[in-house]
């Protein structure tokens, strides 16, 4: 991880605090007076500390995973074995930390039948190693969220998540257990949670964040809702070849452990074949060219590309346009179609990956197949025992309490940095916060905070870029100087630009009735007249006409005496009724009334 440099002195200030208490830490106990811990500064029982120098606050807290105590002290990271002292690693409520602690003398009789929050997972009497337990004893050891336990020769194992716990040491009961966490974990729920390919999870010393990535896998949940790192396993370069292997030629191609091997028998005077005896595609022995078929049999052999076979006592031999091989199918040697044997780009370089120098290599999946990746380390290539791959090194940087800060001093932004007491033991990092800037004193040399300038003058008078309508006036600062505008057509304010301008020339007023007035006016049955400075229009079913009180205006519809019977008319027994002119006409029909389909009326027929 690269850090800013004042990132860096941020780091570094959070280190030095370590190493203010003087109280007992994790691991053994503390001498005041000889200048660190017993064994030349280590942790009472052999603590080892590791290639990198960068541990984080809960750290300081340290941290179980199968009876080692990881912790930190004064910026340094260090992993002690519990056991090698006889102890079992385990929490210290009182000093909330995790520490390697004497078990008790008298050491459990029974594990507990289990239970929420507290309670352990298990039954049944005591019990030490052997059977299925492998070296797990009775008072078991955690690893992670899982409590593992020897009970009566059978290995119990227990995810604390589904007692609502953690897996920690019960000093009560003098063995590990499903306990109650130390410290809540706000929103980490019990099962815990996947933030992208991080796993969330709580532990005995708050919220615990386990990176799958590093670890070649990525975060998912299980069948019961639990989260947990998922290994991505590595994609096998064999295609469709498998065990059995397949001939291409003289060569044999088989999927060894999901990497595709291959022999050229031809090196040796042999070709590829069908194996009897091993039933799978191996170097078989050329057949001895004798007169009539010799060796040679019905199911036939191949030579390369060339195939030979015993017909009724006669040697055929033919040339396959594509390849010789087994066919299954008919259980004898024939022409086939040629294997197309995938290209591994990745070799014998696996998803674990290897070092070339400064140069990282390792396999990873590539649509469906596989692709080598090369990264250039800056720092080194080395194997990564946490990650349990080959990876770039990080660089290594000094414990320094000023971050290569010295007196003169660093301004960031507002805030000033220097070294006080800079190249000696007692050097601090100072940090200001400068009220009115932070800058470089030319006259003496150094960065210092700013004085008070005093209030400033604003030659805009309070005014801003976005400006102001004062009537028809716009006023605005431009470049630190006022400006002001007369407005031809108003001022006003621009909501989308969100500034305050000069309105656009309008134009002239748009009629929304074209011209025609509350009077109106008749285009055929077509009445058109304005209302309410909109234009209104309406079809008359008996014609436009200007009324008598002198505005136009639709007919209203003409009197007649026909009543309901119209110009169609109508049929009543052998008599036709219809309306003519407004006036009601009958006819006696000599043959019979009826409905004329083709002219659309009534008629006598």
């Amino acid at each position: 991880m690269w850090l800013s440099p004042i990132g860096w002195i941020a780091s570094a200030l959070v280190l030095v605090s370590c190493t203010v208490d003087t109280g007992p830490l994790p691991g053994g106990d503390y001498y005041p007076t000889g200048g660190g811990y017993y064994g030349g500064g280590n942790p009472y029982g052999g603590g080892v500390p590791p290639a990198s120098p960068t541990c984080t606050a809960q750290e300081i807290m340290g941290q179980c995973s199968n009876n080692q105590l990881t912790y930190c002290d004064a910026g340094q990271t260090y992993v002690q074995t519990c056991g090698d002292a006889g102890n079992v690693c385990g929490w210290n409520a009182e000093n909330a930390w995790y520490e390697c602690q004497v078990p008790a003398t008298s050491g459990p009789g029974t594990r507990g039948g289990g239970g929420g929050g507290g309670g352990g997972g298990g039954g049944g009497g005591g019990g030490s190693t052997g059977g299925d337990c492998g070296t797990v004893d009775q008072v078991g050891e955690c690893a992670g969220l899982v409590l593992s336990y020897c009970n009566d020769g059978a290995l119990v194992s227990v995810d604390c998540r589904t007692k609502n716990g953690v897996c920690g040491f019960d000093s009560a009961a003098g063995w590990y257990d499903c306990v109650a966490p130390a410290v809540t974990c706000d929103d980490v729920p019990t099962a815990g949670l996947c933030d992208g390919d991080a796993l969330v999870t709580c532990g005995a010393a708050g919220p615990e964040t386990t990176d799958c990535a590093a670890l070649g896998g990525t975060c998912a949940l299980d069948g019961s809702g639990y989260a947990g790192c998922v290994t991505t396993p590595p994609v096998s370069a064999c295609g469709d070849v498998d065990n059995v292997g397949v001939c291409d030629g003289d060569t044999v191609y088989w999927c060894d452990g999901g990497t595709l091997a291959s022999i050229d028998c031809g090196e040796a005077g042999r070709t590829c074949g069908w194996n009897d005896a091993q039933n799978f595609n191996d170097c078989v022995d050329l057949p001895p060219m004798t007169d009539g078929c010799g060796d040679v049999d019905e199911v036939g052999i191949c030579s390369g590309d060339v195939l030979s076979y015993c017909q009724n006592g006669v040697l055929t031999t033919v040339t396959c346009d594509d390849t010789c091989g087994w066919n299954a199918g008919a259980a004898y040697n024939d022409c086939v179609s040629a294997v197309v044997v995938p290209v591994d780009p990745c070799g014998d370089i696996d998803h674990l990956g290897t070092c070339e120098g400064d140069t990282l290599l390792y396999c990873q999946a590539a649509g469906d197949g596989t692709a080598l990746v090369e990264e250039q380390c800056a720092w080194g290539c080395a194997w990564d025992a946490v990650a349990g791959q080959h990876d770039c090194l990080s660089p290594v940087v000094p414990v320094d309490p000023c971050g290569g800060i010295d007196g003169i001093g660093v301004c960031d932004a507002d805030v000033l940095y220097y070294c006080q007491n800079a190249g000696t033991d007692a050097a601090l990092l100072v940090t200001e916060v400068c009220a009115f800037g932070c800058g470089w004193n030319d006259a003496a040399g150094i960065s210092e905070c700013l004085p008070d300038p005093g209030p400033p003058v604003d030659p805009c008078l309070g005014i801003d870029e976005a400006g102001i309508c004062d009537g028809d006036v716009l006023t605005y600062c431009q470049n630190a100087a006022l400006v002001t505008e007369s407005c031809a057509f108003g001022c006003g304010w621009n909501e989308g630009a969100g500034l305050s301008e000069c309105l656009p020339d309008p134009g002239p007023p748009v009629d929304p009735c074209a011209g025609i007035d509350e009077l109106g006016l008749c285009d055929g049955d077509l009445l058109s007249f304005c209302q309410d400075g909109a234009l209104q229009s309406q079809v008359c079913d008996y014609g436009c006409a200007l009324s008598a009180l002198g505005y136009f205006d639709c007919l209203p519809p003409p009197v007649t005496e026909c009543g309901d019977i119209d110009e169609v008319g109508l049929c009543d027994g052998a008599v036709l009724w219809y309306c003519d002119a407004g006036a009601l006409v009958s006819q006696s029909c000599d043959g019979v009334c009826a409905f004329d389909e083709v002219n659309g009326y009534y008629a006598c027929f």
